[in-house]
């Protein structure tokens, strides 16, 4: 009975300690200058206002000791209806077909409005010290667009330079495989690095490094993608 009692107690009460946790990292991340709408700003779709080009570097390397490389240009456009907003424009120097557009809004655009969201019972302190401040958390799965959905299964860290105030890194890693179409993607790792392009609205990504395992149909293969994004422009 005594145990059974203790379990109870446990029971109700941890979700009150995970909350005070939260609560406290999220005060020390917005002393630090940085909320969690800001950081948002990197997932919207939906309510996104600025257009930009994507250049993504993609480099295969197989099992067999083979490699493959192929460079895509795509673009953002949040004045196109929400299913039709990100655009293929060329892979390897050559205008993307009808066929590889079809392929590519597939893939990448979402058929529902999503604003990627943060959990924010799962923010927590990682580390601190005179210069930093890294929080840990995680995003809500039904809040993240096609393109991320992936990241329901990963945990992220963002660091925050205490002196300047600013978001400057951030580092995604898997906490188990995901499913991904035919694919399986494990050991993933997402470098980011940002640029405060409205401080009212928030961060967006600048560059993004993209490593991990995929396995396709007992195939397995490392994939590294340079992402880099630019040509920002406020358009809504």
């Amino acid at each position: 009975m005594k145990k059974h009692l203790l379990f109870l107690l446990f029971a109700f009460t941890m979700p009150f300690i995970l909350f005070a946790q939260s609560n406290e990292a999220i005060r020390k991340l917005n002393d630090a200058g940085v909320t969690i709408e800001q950081i948002e700003h990197c997932l919207k779709e939906a309510d996104a206002s600025y257009y930009f080009k994507s250049t993504n570097t993609s480099v295969s390397k197989n099992e067999d000791g083979s490699s493959y490389t192929s460079v895509s240009i795509s673009e953002f456009d949040p004045r196109k209806p929400v299913g039709e907003q990100w655009t293929l424009v060329s892979t390897d120097g050559v205008p993307a077909t009808a066929a590889e557009n079809k392929t590519f809004n597939r893939t990448t655009n979402s058929t529902g409005e999503f604003n990627g969201k943060v959990d924010q019972a799962s923010v927590k302190v990682i580390s601190e010290d005179d210069k930093h401040l890294v929080i840990g958390l995680r995003f809500l799965e039904k809040s993240l667009p096609k393109k991320l959905h992936f990241y329901a299964d990963c945990e992220a860290t963002y660091t925050i330079d205490k002196d300047s105030k600013k978001l400057v890194s951030g580092t995604i890693v898997n906490l188990k495989e995901t499913k991904v179409s035919v694919a399986t993607l494990s050991n993933i790792k997402v470098d980011l690095e940002f640029i405060l392009l409205d401080e009212a609205e928030g961060y967006h990504i600048s560059n993004e490094i993209m490593d991990m395992t995929v396995r396709v149909l007992g195939q397995t293969s490392q994939s590294i993608a340079t992402i880099v994004y630019s040509d920002f422009k406020k358009v809504k």
